[in-house]
């Protein structure tokens, strides 16, 4: 099972953040979103609107007049926010704790499919008290809007691998997306696709 890889190998470990370090749950944007509009399918979260806002394409502005045109024209700012950011629960304690205790023997980084609107709530509301930024637990933090690359594309690991000078075979990525671990493993890094987060107690022993 990929779960039993012995971590002491790699130099550099690589995580996901949504699924992996904060718990999600997609579909609580879906069903707020579905409140405003009775009609509404899932696929609109599978939408070019939000996929071009994980890369930066698209300004905030634009990201919520283009929800406005995908769910309804009445939503206002606010109300856009608080749906989009539905998905978005909790960060267990002993996740932080795993990622303090992992820097004292690995790099570790950061890469995220995200935006300005949710990287926003993780910040504010989602941290304990003495941490200010989720950037804090890593020693670099990728974001895709920042970088207007997205996961699963072959660019976005590769910047990260280049800018560190990174060599994949001692390079460990952890993603709860089976289409990103596929992405990652086209570059040569070592891979582990978490089905839960819970897995992470297994893997790290936490």
């Amino acid at each position: 099972m990929q779960v039993k890889k012995d971590i002491s190998r790699y130099q550099t470990l690589i995580f996901d953040l949504g699924g992996v370090i904060i718990n999600l749950d997609t579909n609580a944007t879906y069903r707020a979103f579905l409140r405003h509009n009775p009609a509404l399918t899932p696929e609109v979260l599978h939408h070019s609107t939000p996929i071009n806002y994980e890369m930066g394409l698209i300004s905030d502005e634009q990201f919520r007049d283009e929800v406005r045109g995908l769910i309804s024209p009445r939503l206002t700012d606010e109300e856009i926010d608080e749906c989009w950011n539905a998905m978005i629960l909790d960060i267990p304690e002993w996740r932080i704790e795993l990622l303090r205790r992992l820097r004292n023997d690995h790099s570790v980084f950061l890469l995220s499919n995200t935006n300005d609107i949710h990287l926003q709530k993780v910040n504010e509301e989602r941290l304990p008290d003495g941490i200010r930024s989720i950037d804090e637990l890593f020693d670099k933090a990728y974001y895709s809007h920042r970088m207007n690359k997205r996961k699963p594309n072959r660019d976005i690991f590769e910047q990260v691998i280049s800018e560190n000078d990174l060599l994949p075979e001692e390079t460990l990525f952890i993603d709860d997306n089976p289409d990103n671990i596929t992405g990652a493993e086209s570059t040569g890094l070592q891979t582990i696709h978490l089905t839960d987060p819970e897995m992470l107690r297994e893997i790290f022993n936490a």
